[in-house]
C-alpha cells in the first residue's frame, strides 16, 4: 500500500514538473500581424514550366518568386510585382517598387514628386537568371502572341 502511494506521488510530481516547464503562450497582438505574409499575384507561363507569385508582408517590402516547376530553379526578386511572362516563356517582366523605408523617408521630408523614389522595370532572363533593370518605368505591356516586343 505504501509502495502504491509513493508511486502515485512520484508520477504526480513528475508530470507536474513537466507541465510547469511548458512555455507560456503569449497573447496575440498587432505586432504579430506585421510578420505575416500574404500570397498573391500568381501567374503560370504558357508552357507550364514556370510559376510566379508574390509574398507580401503586412508592413514591409514584398518579394516576387519565380519558380521553375520542372527544373526546381528559383529566383527571388525583392520588391517585384505585376509579373508577366513572354509568350515563349524565356523572360519575365515585372515592376520593381522602391524600398518602403525610402518612400516613407521621402514623405517625411516632404520631397517633391520628382525627388521621390520611382518604380523600375525588371526583366528576368530565365535561361541565365540575369535581371536587366530600367529605372523610372510606371507600367509595361507584353503582346500575347509574340515575344520580341515590350511596350
Amino acid at each position: 500500500m505504501l509502495r502504491t502511494i509513493l508511486s502515485i506521488l512520484a508520477v504526480t510530481v513528475m508530470f507536474g514538473s513537466l507541465h510547469a516547464q511548458a512555455p507560456a503562450r503569449q497573447p496575440l497582438d498587432h505586432s504579430a500581424y506585421d510578420i505575416w505574409k500574404t500570397l498573391g499575384n500568381q501567374a503560370l507561363s504558357n508552357d507550364g514550366a514556370w510559376l510566379t507569385y508574390r509574398l507580401t508582408l503586412q508592413d514591409g517590402d514584398a518579394e516576387l518568386i519565380v519558380h521553375g516547376l520542372r527544373s526546381g530553379a528559383e529566383h527571388l526578386l525583392p520588391r517585384g510585382e505585376r509579373a508577366a511572362f513572354t509568350a515563349d516563356a524565356r523572360f519575365v517582366a515585372f515592376i520593381i517598387k522602391p524600398e518602403l523605408a525610402l518612400v516613407r523617408q521621402a514623405k517625411r521630408e516632404k520631397k517633391n514628386r520628382d525627388e521621390q523614389p520611382k518604380d523600375s522595370l525588371g526583366i528576368l532572363d530565365l535561361t541565365s537568371g540575369t535581371v536587366t533593370r530600367f529605372d523610372r518605368v510606371k507600367s509595361f505591356q507584353l503582346p500575347e502572341d509574340q515575344s520580341t516586343w515590350l511596350a
